[in-house]
């Protein structure tokens, strides 16, 4: 009886090794889920992303959890989305404003844009309010 008593104890042993190793584990990936929800609801904040969105979805002052971190991310992504756009939008802006000055600067001479294939020309210069 007691080489089956030992057979026991060695498994009892085991056991209690493979759950200390599997808390160790537990408590590492929470640690990592929480600094990830730390660093999803920062940059949620940061991006000025909408908290009525966001309540209207899950409710009111519902905070940042396991199960709806990908909601977040959502309104991250989207809010990512959007300020691209606005990106786009200025530098597109800012690149028409420079053809603009150059082809006023050069008194009226064709300029390719770099921002397409169209011409810009100014027959003659006439006052804008960049003079």
């Amino acid at each position: 009886m007691s080489v089956h008593g030992c057979d026991m104890e060695a498994e009892h042993s085991q056991l209690n090794e493979d759950s200390s190793k599997t808390m160790t584990q537990l408590n590492e990936v929470n640690s990592v889920l929480n600094e990830l929800q730390t660093l999803i609801f920062d940059t949620f904040e940061r991006l000025g992303c909408s908290q009525k969105t966001l309540e209207d979805m899950l409710g009111l002052n519902v905070p940042i959890n396991v199960n709806n971190m990908i909601v977040y991310l959502g309104q991250i992504e989207m809010r990512a989305n959007e300020l691209l756009n606005i990106l786009h939008y200025v530098n597109l802006k800012v690149s028409t404003c420079v053809v603009f000055i150059k082809v006023r600067w050069l008194g009226g001479v064709v300029v390719k844009s770099r921002t397409s294939d169209s011409e810009v020309a100014s027959s003659s210069p006439t006052r804008t309010a960049f003079d």
